[in-house]
């Protein structure tokens, strides 16, 4: 009978061990995965110098830009524009352009759409869209581009180039441009 209750004391004993050190290793996991999550946020930056070079060498600054002497609040929409799939890109940020615009009153809030080709000023000589085509961005944003275009996502910046928001970029244009002008609201 002492042994009996000396077992079932052991058992419990290891059961509360066990729960207890699972509890513990739950919560480092979501320690880490917060940790994973705010890096992740970091990589891209707060502020950004968005200037950008287009066909041609030239120098592109968005029209949203807070050295304008517009006092209007504004955004700037970043995204990839594949080369091996050109056309298919352009008609889909074409469409989201033209629907945002519809959503928007965009001359009280103006969004300039940027599309930056992965194969420098390649993309701006073969398509003809509605948005600027940028071919490069300084590396620090060309960078941050790239990690969210892995990602699926696009960068919303503010009119002072601040990062608003990471966009997750929907299959579907209109679904895409309700996000947006969701978000611009």
């Amino acid at each position: 009978m002492v042994r009996l209750a000396f077992t079932l004391f052991v058992v419990c004993l290891l059961l509360l061990v066990g729960l207890r050190n699972a509890n513990l290793l739950r919560l480092e996991l979501q320690r880490v995965e917060l940790a994973n999550r705010e890096r992740s946020i970091s990589a891209f930056p707060k502020r950004s110098d968005m200037s950008g070079i287009g066909g041609g060498g030239i120098l592109m600054m968005p029209k949203v830009d807070p050295r304008s002497p517009s006092k209007l609040q504004g955004s700037l929409l970043v995204f990839t524009l594949h080369e091996r799939r050109l056309g298919e890109d352009a008609r889909y940020w074409g469409q989201v352009d033209s629907q945002i615009r519809r959503h928007l009153i965009t001359e009280i809030r103006p969004i300039e759409l940027w599309g930056v080709c992965d194969e420098g000023a390649v993309c701006e000589r073969t398509v003809h869209v509605p948005f600027v085509i940028v071919g490069y961005l300084k590396s620090y944003e060309m960078h941050s581009v790239a990690v969210a275009d892995s990602a699926g996502k696009a960068l919303l910046y503010d009119r002072d180039h601040n990062l608003r928001k990471q966009i997750e970029i929907k299959p579907d244009a209109s679904a895409e441009a309700d996000l947006i002008a969701q978000e611009l609201r």
